[in-house]
């Protein structure tokens, strides 16, 4: 682990925590919001576990992504809820614009968005934007992450509607499909700059 990583890690402790401390205490049965804080702090150390076959570049993303924009969602969704607005928790393939376009403007979406930005702009190495890798692996850390967030939503949308799964539960398979999707991105970036430097 680099002294930047070392530095940096109390904030996503910090994010990781009060993301969790949110899940446990929005409203339902203990057992089950309580249940699904422990599961999000499970999946949120994850990233830390890739450091032995992750770049630690890539690490960061997943971080950021998991620690300040699952934070940002979990804030979002307790906004949404206070206010009675369609939160990004009940995200479904849509039936038509109006449906489509609630999906996103709501707290849920914005905050997590601005917290995986904010992070990727002043947690990210300065050397990287010298190097002119900065921009390139931020968009493809944010649109993953955008990415896995819709398709764990889409995935999950009956199984919501049913209520076969509870808000805090929802919360934490987005936010193990947000960081598959970062996964994802990175690599695929990855490949096309080795593919590049090959050609």
């Amino acid at each position: 682990m680099s002294a930047h990583l070392t530095r940096i890690l109390p904030v996503f402790l910090l994010a990781g925590v009060l993301q969790c401390l949110l899940l446990a205490t929005a409203v339902g049965p203990p057992d089950r919001t309580i249940g699904a804080a422990l599961m999000c702090a499970v999946v949120l150390v994850l990233p830390l576990a890739g450091l032995r076959w992750m770049r630690e570049p890539s690490v960061i993303h997943l971080l950021v992504a998991g620690c300040l924009g699952g934070l940002g969602m979990a804030l979002g969704a307790a906004i949404d809820t206070a206010t009675g607005s369609p939160g990004v928790h009940c995200f479904s393939l849509p039936t038509s614009w109006a449906n489509w376009t609630s999906s996103f403007l709501n707290w849920a979406f914005g905050l997590m968005l601005a917290g995986c930005v904010a992070g990727c702009f002043f947690l990210c190495p300065r050397r990287w934007a010298e190097e002119g890798a900065a921009p390139l692996s931020q968009l493809a850390c944010t649109l993953g992450m955008c990415l896995g967030m819709m398709a764990g939503g889409v995935l999950m949308a009956d199984r919501w509607t049913a209520r076969a799964v509870s808000e805090g539960e929802l919360h934490v398979i987005m936010v193990l499909a947000m960081l598959a999707g970062v996964c994802g991105a990175t690599y695929a970036r990855s490949y096309g700059r080795a593919l590049k430097v090959t050609q």
